[in-house]
């Protein structure tokens, strides 16, 4: 044979390595495709792949995990703990759960470092669709300490219904995402049906969390359920909400079963972004609240302001909510502008724009329509500036135009000018109570 057929023949076999078979088991094979990449795939439905996950996902020479068209099970959480790694669906790969030991709070996948004070870094799902097999998990996804995790292109399923474990305790937490503790990254373009807890849930004490584009419907199960709920240092924009029994978005202080308040960090509702939002069929729209419980602790540990939030709410269109399409409590430094808040005739909401216990609250250059008792309503505020809000073409006359409660006579700075309103009523209030203020209609 001539030396340079030789020698083409050996540079092509060099060339050409044959993709390895790193695993082989029950209908499942996990092939290298090219360096750091692996193809997980299966000739059968409904396999299980914990163990595959478990011994390969932590595998630091693995940099893009893929898996296959399919239904996949996992009968136990997944546990990521590493860098640098990308879980990489087809769009048509289902990932089920199926514990066989059924608890109020299983996991699916935790994404946490070994190291009790360790930080992961790059961690991404995409394309996946995650089913929960109609039973209650504390999250399906929980990033705990993980800088740049992204969650994109994803479904999560079927966690709509409340059985009873084996402990015949019903399972009503139910989230798709939970982010818990010191973590930045992006969560966009998922699918979100039919959770009894929380669509996406951002705790306190996150670096900065993006939570934009996704649709979310809560399939109004449970009681007081949200669609999203953030508590600090979050960007919300260009989500899709429905059929939330509590808000569409709602800014919380922690939960009073959250002990993150014990480690010092900030769980105000603070420094949110909320904008180009739609809201439809919630109890709610958009809520800031706050619970006063934890004020000592803020004040004390951490010099700071506990109702300060710092936040802004702008150009959401909130439609058909139940109450209020926008609703502040016990806040403080919030700007409310641009928002679409309107109703269908037959099915008015209470109000328009609700501010208790709040002071230093802008709502200016909204639009509001549709509402039966109030187009505002506050309670014991201060320096509130309501300006430049109308509605060109409402149905429903509500009561008042401006309704105010004032418990204790000391609401003061109230500046309400420049608004154009339908109403049967201006306001129930007497203006003698009402120190340094400006209430007039247009």
């Amino acid at each position: 044979m001539n030396f340079n057929y030789i020698l083409i023949i050996v540079f092509f076999l060099s060339g050409c390595k044959t993709p390895g078979i790193l695993y082989r088991s029950n209908n499942i094979e996990l092939i290298e495709i090219k360096p750091s990449e692996v193809l997980l795939r299966s000739s059968a439905s409904n396999v299980d792949i914990t163990e595959i996950l478990n011994k390969y996902l932590n595998d630091s020479s693995i940099k893009t995990f893929r898996i296959s068209d399919g239904q996949f099970l996992i009968s136990k959480h997944i546990r990521v703990a590493r860098d640098s790694i990308t879980i990489l669906g087809s769009r048509k790969t289902v990932i089920k759960s199926s514990f066989p030991n059924l608890q109020q709070y299983n996991l699916m996948f935790l994404n946490e470092s070994h190291d009790p004070s360790g930080t992961l870094n790059s961690i991404v799902y995409k394309s996946l669709i995650f089913d929960a097999s109609n039973f209650g998990f504390l999250v399906i996804n929980q990033f705990n300490r993980v800088k740049n995790i992204e969650v994109s292109n994803c479904q999560f399923l079927n966690g709509g219904n409340t059985f009873p474990d084996n402990s015949n305790n019903t399972s009503m937490w139910t989230n798709a995402l939970a982010c818990s503790n010191k973590c930045s990254g992006i969560i966009s373009n998922n699918r979100v049906l039919n959770m009894t807890k929380t669509g996406i849930y951002i705790a306190g004490g996150n670096e900065q969390m993006i939570v934009a584009d996704n649709y979310i419907d809560m399939n109004n199960n449970g009681f007081g359920r949200p669609g999203i709920l953030a508590l600090k240092n979050t960007i919300v924009y260009g989500n899709e909400i429905s059929n939330c029994s509590g808000a569409g978005i709602l800014l919380q202080s922690i939960e009073p079963t959250d002990l993150l308040v014990s480690l010092g960090i900030d769980v105000r509702p603070y420094n949110i972004k909320v904008f180009r939002n739609k809201i439809n069929k919630c109890f709610t729209g958009i809520e800031f609240n706050h619970f006063p419980g934890y004020d000592t602790n803020i004040s004390i540990r951490q010099g700071l302001d506990p109702r300060l939030s710092n936040s802004v709410i702008e150009d959401n269109v909130i439609t058909n909510v139940v109450q209020t399409g926008i609703m502040i409590v016990n806040r403080k430094g919030i700007k409310i502008r641009n928002n679409n808040i309107r109703n269908e005739e037959n099915n008015p909401s209470i109000s328009g724009i609700t501010i208790l216990g709040s002071e230093d609250i802008e709502v200016t250059q909204n639009y509001i329509d549709n509402v039966y008792q109030n187009i505002f309503f506050i309670e014991n505020v201060s320096k509130i500036t309501i300006s430049g809000n109308k509605a060109n073409v409402s149905l429903i006359s509500p009561i008042y135009e401006l309704e105010m409660r004032s418990t204790d006579y000391t609401s003061q700075e109230i500046y309400y000018k420049s608004n154009s309103f339908k109403s049967t009523a201006f306001t129930n209030t007497t203006f003698y109570s009402l120190k340094n203020s400006m209430v007039e209609r247009n």
